[in-house]
């Protein structure tokens, strides 16, 4: 390859790379995120149960420990049956309404609203429990007035004008 080529071939390398590393850029603190908020505790957790309470060893006592009691698989069949029944349990209520709702009949709008409603209510507990953390009377007050930060409340609810 002469000189010429090889000068020529940058630039167009270089452009290439350029969206590759700014991906990376936009993945990476979502990717660290997740490593200390998920991946980490869930990695600990996993350790932690293959280790004997005393002992620096690996072992598969604490499965056998749990596996071979009563309660352990008690606790097992109950997790298992109740998966299997609201798998089953979702199938038989979700197949017959998807093909009932793509019919036109009276009341689809109302029946559609009514299965938006599990979606919604995590969003509004969420706000509930906003206010109740940063009203006026909210723990967030209480905690800083007893702790003897502040003398007056804080008037952070409701602030968006």
């Amino acid at each position: 390859m002469t000189e010429a080529a090889r000068v020529t071939q940058t630039p167009l390398r270089s452009a290439r790379a350029r969206p590759l590393l700014a991906g990376w850029l936009f993945v990476a603190p979502l990717a660290l995120f997740l490593a200390a908020a998920f991946y980490y505790p869930l990695a600990y957790t996993l350790a932690q149960s293959f280790t004997p309470e005393h002992g620096p060893c690996w072992t598969l006592a604490n499965y056998v420990a749990f596996l071979g009691s009563r309660d352990g698989l008690g606790v097992l069949a109950l997790t298992l049956w109740l998966s299997f029944a609201a798998t089953v349990l979702s199938v038989l209520l979700s197949l017959p309404l998807a093909l009932l709702l793509r019919r036109r009949f009276a009341g689809r709008g109302a029946l559609q609203f009514l299965m938006m409603l599990p979606i919604t209510i995590p969003a509004l507990v969420g706000a509930l429990g906003l206010v109740i953390l940063y009203d006026r009377t909210g723990w967030l007050n209480v905690v800083l007035i007893r702790l003897h930060l502040i003398t007056q409340p804080l008037a952070i609810d409701y602030t968006i004008s």
